[in-house]
Order: structure tokens, then C-alpha cells, then sequence
């Protein structure tokens, strides 16, 4: 971002008097939450200003390795980050999964978002898209599989040996659904709960994939959900430092809606071991 108008805007602003009155707050919505991320840590690397700016994303895709995390978190930046991701949307999962495998079906299904946030009238996608999706949500919850299930220097067999993708979260996930929000902080949690809430058993297949493309779109009526849920104090979770592993992820997704007994049974089987 440097010679930028952004930059030079920026300067603006923080030489400003009235500075200290407004906070910098950087919202952004899909590749925009991406775009958010890098121009919030560009700031923060700047030291521009005192007041640390804040950065809100939604249905954003995952932005840096494990070594950019591990430099987030040595300059203490994580608590500047807050990802807002709905229950089935597959956009801040994908990136999980090869470039390669998700390449054909996003070049696919990008235009029918477009047109959707373009309030294009064509809002039922066609057979065309939904097997587009069908093939990314296949080929992102394959990899996601292999994130929860397996430790973090862990190889595995699939279609040969794959081996772990090298994004990773950083910052406060907050996954939401109609039925409420969970908030959650640590990466390898967060990574578990990407793919634990894209295998709910309460719905079809075909309803799942519909979500995937709908859910990244309508994040302005999850959101109208999770705070009525809110305001009237129910199903919002934030883990408990004192709460067990085992009893701190029954406690996340139930707050989601989620039928937390039947995913764990799952989850533990694979050796989960309590923190």
C-alpha cells in the first residue's frame, strides 16, 4: 500500500486534530474483509496513530500462513481482528483446500454473486452453478477434514498425500447462525469449528450446498438474528478459560444450533485430546 492515495489519505487523517475523536474502523465483506485485513495491519505496522484501529470482516477468506499468524500474535495485533462467519458459507473456508481443486467451480459461481450483490433479479442459481458448489464444498470439506482430525505436522491420504494448508485464522471468529453465535479466539479451536459447523447432520445434502452459495450474501439477516438473540441473552457463547476442551466446543456449537452431542461423538473418536 505504499504511494498510495490510500496512504496519503491515511496520513491525512491521522494528522488531523481530530484524530482522537474517531477511531479507525475497517469493515469489509468477502475479498473486501481480505482487502480490510492487510490496509488494518498496515496501519497497525505504521504505528500512525495511538489508538489502535479495529477490523471487522464478514465471510472473509483466510489472509496469511502460520508464520504471519505467529508475527500477529508476537506484536500482541490478534485482539484488533473480529471475522464474522456464517454457519454454511464457504468463502472463509475455501482457501483450506488446494488452489487448484477450487480454481474451476469459484470462476464458475462468482458471477452468480455478483449478480446477487448487484440486487440482480436472477436469485435461484441454475444446475450449472449448484454443481459448481456441489464440487468446491466437496474438495473444501475434504481438506477441512484433514485440519480437525489430524495434528498439526500430520500427513494424510487422499488421493495421495496431502498435506495441511498453510492458512491459518488469527483474531476473534464469531460463527453465527440463525439460532445464535459463538465467539472464539484460538486459531486451532477456530480451524476445528470451520469445518465442525459445515457438517451439521440437521439438514440435507442439496440444503447445505444452497447455503454455501446464499449464506455468503446474507449476512445482513444472520446478523439481524444473532443480535435479536443477543438482546434477549440467548445463545451467544464466548469459552470459558476455566471450561474444558471437550465441554468448551459442546458449548460453542450448541450456541450456533448445532447438535453439539452428535459432532463431538464424531470429533473424539478421531483422539481429541482435552487442553
Amino acid at each position: 500500500m505504499e504511494n498510495t492515495d490510500f496512504q496519503a489519505q491515511m496520513q491525512i487523517y491521522t494528522d488531523s486534530k481530530q484524530r482522537k475523536l474517531k477511531p479507525i474502523i475497517f469493515v469489509g465483506h468477502s475479498l473486501g474483509g481480505a482487502v480490510a485485513t492487510l490496509a488494518t495491519l498496515w496501519v497497525l505496522e505504521k504505528r500512525l496513530r495511538l489508538s489502535s484501529p479495529f477490523c471487522i470482516t464478514f465471510g472473509s477468506p483466510l489472509v496469511g500462513d502460520v508464520g504471519f499468524v505467529e508475527a500477529v500474535g508476537r506484536e500482541n495485533w490478534a485482539g484488533n481482528f473480529f471475522h464474522v462467519v456464517s454457519k454454511h458459507d464457504i468463502v472463509p473456508r475455501m482457501f483450506l483446500a488446494p488452489f487448484e481443486s477450487i480454481a474451476e467451480p469459484l470462476i464458475t459461481i462468482l458471477p452468480y454473486w455478483q449478480g446477487i450483490m448487484g440486487n440482480d433479479s436472477k436469485t435461484v442459481p441454475d444446475s450449472l452453478i449448484q454443481d459448481a458448489c456441489r464440487t468446491l464444498l466437496n474438495n473444501v470439506l475434504q481438506h477441512t477434514y484433514t485440519e480437525t482430525y489430524y495434528g498439526p505436522d500430520s500427513l494424510r491420504e487422499l488421493d495421495g498425500v496431502t498435506k495441511r494448508s498453510p492458512y491459518r485464522p488469527f483474531g476473534t471468529y464469531m460463527f453465527c447462525s440463525s439460532e445464535g453465535a459463538s465467539c472464539i479466539d484460538n486459531s486451532e479451536t477456530v480451524l476445528k469449528m470451520i469445518h465442525l459447523t459445515m457438517q451439521s447432520h440437521e439438514k440435507p445434502y442439496d440444503n447445505i450446498i444452497h447455503d454455501c452459495l446464499s449464506e455468503h450474501v446474507g449476512y445482513g439477516s444472520v446478523m439481524k438474528h444473532v443480535i435479536e438473540k443477543s438482546i434477549s441473552g440467548e445463545r451467544v457463547a464466548k469459552l470459558d478459560s476455566e471450561s474444558s476442551y471437550r465441554m468448551g466446543m459442546s458449548l460453542q456449537l450448541e450456541a450456533i444450533g448445532i447438535g453439539a452431542q452428535v459432532m463431538l461423538n464424531s470429533f473424539l473418536k478421531h483422539n481429541l485430546k482435552e487442553l
